[in-house]
């Protein structure tokens, strides 16, 4: 069965909000974004959106295919074909497990073999057809099939996209902050720290103070994760930093960081690069560079970086499509 894979991947490449959605010039663009208070997700909702939706146009024109090859067991059939494949695309990969409602997270998680999915499958038709039987849309199996599949591709793009921003974004922004107020990396400021002898849990920054160093954790976090702020806040010790994108309005977080003596920064709605130079300027032992304060004068700054700040996290691995 011809599973239209080259199709979609040039419908992905095409697109050039698809295509070009990590690119350095994509990423200084982001960055201006956010140390001007801005949302990110108004702009990485876009993109994650025009995916699904050509991702949900893709697997319409699979089962279509399937449709016509196979008949009414185009279901048990086009598995059958994506488990006989020794070299699989990771779209096929993918696809064996949006076919049966599942991500390949999920299937993980339950501890499957892929040698499961047909009986899976055929568990999965029963069920569904006595649902609709019930209600007496048992005609509509196939349509409701199509949306199951579409909403498993949601969630795996949705994952893979929150990878790479956690993974990409993250980085780009604290290292375009650091060198922007006058530190050097692998001088006096270090990202990515693994956990070693003397830190039990890794961290997203370092900065070396005028007695040792700080730790800074950053997250595009929003209201609804305040429980990942509070484990970063307990995370980087005193004086260390946690930026975060925003939180709501009841949070308790700024008392928890007070009792810690952690500084918070929230990005949306504000000047984060400020707050952060004005927490570091006298833990430091050199003079800071005064931040940027305008959006004219921070898009200045960031376009003044070594393009290496916005394009080396692109050999950055990460999981998805």
């Amino acid at each position: 069965m011809d599973f239209q894979i080259q199709k979609y991947e040039t419908w992905l490449k095409g697109n050039v909000y698809i295509s070009d959605a990590y690119t350095a010039d994509s990423l200084k663009k982001l960055t201006k974004h956010l140390l001007c208070g801005g949302n990110y997700r108004a702009i990485t909702e876009f993109n994650t959106k025009c995916k699904i939706a050509l991702t949900d146009l893709w697997l319409s024109d699979v089962v279509e295919v399937a449709r016509k090859e196979y008949g009414l067991a185009w279901k048990e059939k086009m598995l059958a074909a994506l488990l006989d494949k020794k070299k699989k695309t990771t779209e096929e990969k993918y696809l064996q497990y949006w076919l049966l409602g599942l991500t390949q997270k999920t299937f993980n998680n339950i501890d499957g073999n892929t040698k499961e999915l047909p009986s899976l499958l055929s568990e999965l038709e029963e069920q569904l057809t006595d649902t609709l039987t019930s209600i007496k849309r048992e005609k509509e199996l196939d349509n409701v099939w199509i949306m199951m599949m579409c909403g498993s591709a949601a969630l795996t793009i949705r994952g893979s996209d929150k990878s790479k921003n956690g993974k990409w974004v993250e980085r780009v922004l604290l290292k375009s902050m650091l060198t922007l107020l006058g530190f050097t990396e692998n001088k006096n400021f270090w990202v990515d720290l693994q956990r070693d002898n003397e830190v039990e849990r890794e961290t997203d920054a370092e900065v070396e103070t005028k007695r040792g160093r700080i730790r800074i954790e950053l997250g595009l976090i929003a209201s609804g994760n305040q429980e990942v702020i509070e484990d970063k806040i307990n995370r980087v010790g005193p004086k260390g930093v946690v930026i975060f994108d925003i939180v709501g309005a009841k949070t308790n977080i700024y008392d928890t960081a007070e009792k810690h003596n952690v500084k918070l920064i929230q990005i949306r709605h504000t000047m984060p690069l400020t707050q952060l130079y004005d927490h570091l300027k006298p833990l430091c032992n050199f003079e800071l560079n005064e931040p940027p304060t305008t959006e004219k004068s921070i898009s200045k700054a960031i376009d003044s970086l070594d393009d290496e700040v916005f394009s080396e996290v692109m050999h950055i691995d990460t999981p998805g499509l």
